[in-house]
């Protein structure tokens, strides 16, 4: 029998959990705290009045800051937890980027987006909207198929939420709500949606076999061979 190894290492763990993972979690959790503070601090529960963004302006804007940052900061985690390749951490790394972006440069707080900081600030969402969803279902290719049909199922609702919000910033009531509201609503949901990607992302990594367990397996099965 071969000896047990401990692929992370004593020192990498926290109570029998990779601290990666722990630090994904805890990241997370903080992320849910600091989106209610947000909106505590701004009197403008979801979905918002003109935009998820217009919650990063004002004196508590930097609890929005806090929270883009720490949501994406989870999954970077869990892909330290079990490296994917280099597609899902290029594209997770590509989103953090639009998230620092995002919570460096704040929108106008008019929403109106004609201001370079509100366009700079744009186009960091677009890019963290567009590439988290991407890296995390191709982070979960090795997880259990349960995790990779909730991931996917996730993403074509984020998608179908942002097609239905580009219709709203073309002026078409496209959620009932007029066409401003029908922007937030569509917004939340595909923010909403994108974060329970990252939910997912967090239980079905740990069914992600580790790579000493991989090799232990192949080792097994080599050993039972006839000689």
């Amino acid at each position: 029998m071969p000896p047990v190894r401990d692929y992370d290492g004593a020192r990498g763990r926290i109570g029998g959990v990779n601290r990666w993972w722990v630090a994904g979690v805890a990241s997370l959790g903080l992320s849910f705290v600091l989106a209610v503070l947000a909106q505590a601090f701004k009197h403008d529960w979801l979905p918002p009045e003109i935009s998820f963004s217009q919650y990063g302006v004002g004196p508590a804007g930097f609890l929005f800051s806090l929270w883009v940052v720490s949501v994406v900061a989870a999954p970077l985690c869990f892909l330290r937890f079990r490296p994917a390749g280099w597609l899902p951490a290029a594209l997770l790394w590509i989103a953090a980027a639009g998230a620092v972006v995002m919570a460096v440069v704040r929108t106008d707080p008019s929403g109106l987006q004609q201001s370079w900081n509100s366009r700079v600030h744009t186009t960091g969402s677009v890019v963290l909207l567009a590439f988290l969803p991407f890296g995390i279902c191709l982070g979960l290719a090795k997880a259990r198929r349960r995790w990779q049909v909730l991931a996917w199922l996730l993403l074509l609702a984020a998608a179908v939420s942002l097609t239905l919000l580009l219709f709203a910033a073309a002026g078409y009531d496209s959620a009932g709500l007029g066409p401003q509201k029908s922007w937030a609503f569509w917004q939340t949901v595909a923010i909403l949606a994108e974060i329970a990607m990252v939910v997912i992302y967090a239980a079905g990594v740990r069914s992600i076999p580790a790579p000493d367990e991989v090799e232990d397996s192949a080792a097994d099965v080599a050993d039972v061979r006839p000689g």
